[in-house]
This record gives C-alpha cells, structure tokens and sequence, in this order.
C-alpha cells in the first residue's frame, strides 16, 4: 500500500523538524536529516517497507534522543543506560545502538565512571569490595574492575573516625568485633581493619 505526502511543513517552534502530512490523513514528525536521507517531498509515494523503514529510523532517532537526555542528567555505565532504555519501552536493538553511539561520542566512558565510583565511594568511607559490588550494581565490564580501582586507596582518615565514633563508650572484645564487622560490611579487608583499630587500641591478636 502507498502513502503520499500531500505537505511538508515546518514546525514553527524548531529549526530542524517537520510534519509530514500523508494523503490518508496520518501525519509523520521528521529531523531535516531524514528528509534528505529519505528524499520526503511533496507528492513523493512511499511503499510500505519504505514506510516501515522512515518510521523504525524516526523511533532510533527518540530512543538516542532520550539516552542522550538521561546521560546528561547524571552518569551511566552503558548496561544501565540499555536496562533504562529498555525500561522506557525501547526495543533492545534500539537500546543497544543509542549506547553504542553514545560511547562512540565519548558521553558514555565505562571506565571514567567506575573510577568516579571509585573516588566518591573510597571518599565516603567504603572499602574494595563495596566498591566492586556498585560495579556489578550498575554493569561496569569485569575487564576494567583492575583497572579502575589502581588508583584506590583505603581512606584511613575516614575508617578511624569510624571506629572512634562507635568505640566510645569503650572498646571491650564484644565492641571491637561489633565494629570490625560493620567495617567489614562497608567492604573493608581485615588488613585495613586491623591497622586501623591497632592505631584506636593497640596490637590486636592476630587471627
């Protein structure tokens, strides 16, 4: 079946965008691109699988359009930009090209942000293992997990006022373990643990 453009009119409120007004009353919003990629003009016919074919590059054309919106909004790894995508009601191959296009431009950096992590989490008082527990969170690669976290360094300032502020009160055996194991939640090794609570307590046993 052929549709006919019967109009092309320019929308009054953008500089690159169209309406296009087909013979059977449907109407199509185009980018300029498309209509020169498309050749859209006024009486121009168009069959179906071409049809088919202006409508799946307008649909790519929204979906990179909105994952370019959400990565400027805040930092994404590429598997969360695709998981969000796709929970917008993106298809998956639509998903995929808009990430790829985007780490192809330089917006979407998997290893600038899993080294963001790495100096917001070490700096808020989290260990490795936290750190690389956001990394499989948020779909960073394992191949750049060693990579990201060269720079790591345990942020002793930060686990001793840690252990300060809980060990007050005292700082018997029961305590001790009590806050050695919430270090250890935090994503502590017991290396820098013990260091730590040597410097609070004196030598511990070792273990």
């Amino acid at each position: 079946m052929m549709a006919r453009i019967v109009k092309a009119e320019r929308l009054s409120n953008s500089r690159d965008r169209y309406v296009l007004h087909f013979d059977d009353k449907t109407e199509l919003t185009v980018t300029e691109s498309l209509m020169v990629s498309f050749n859209l003009f006024p009486g121009r016919e168009l069959g179906g699988d071409e049809l088919k074919s202006l409508k799946s590059e307008l649909e790519s054309q929204k979906v990179r359009a909105r994952a370019a919106a959400m990565v400027a909004a805040r930092p994404l790894s590429e598997q969360e930009l695709k998981r969000k995508l796709i929970q917008k009601g993106s298809s998956e191959q639509d998903a995929e090209e808009a990430a790829n296009w985007l780490a192809e431009l330089g917006a979407v950096n998997d290893l600038e942000y899993a080294q963001a992590l790495v100096r917001h989490y070490s700096s808020k008082g989290y260990g490795k293992a936290k750190i690389r527990d956001e990394f499989w969170k948020r779909g960073i690669p394992r191949e750049i997990w060693d990579e990201a976290l060269a720079d790591y360094s345990a942020n002793e300032e930060s686990i001793f006022r840690f252990i300060e502020a809980r060990l007050k009160k005292g700082a018997d055996r029961r305590e001790i373990k009590r806050v050695s194991d919430a270090l250890y939640r935090r994503g502590f090794s017991w290396d820098e643990i013990r260091s730590a609570l040597n410097r609070y307590v004196g030598e511990l046993p070792e273990e």
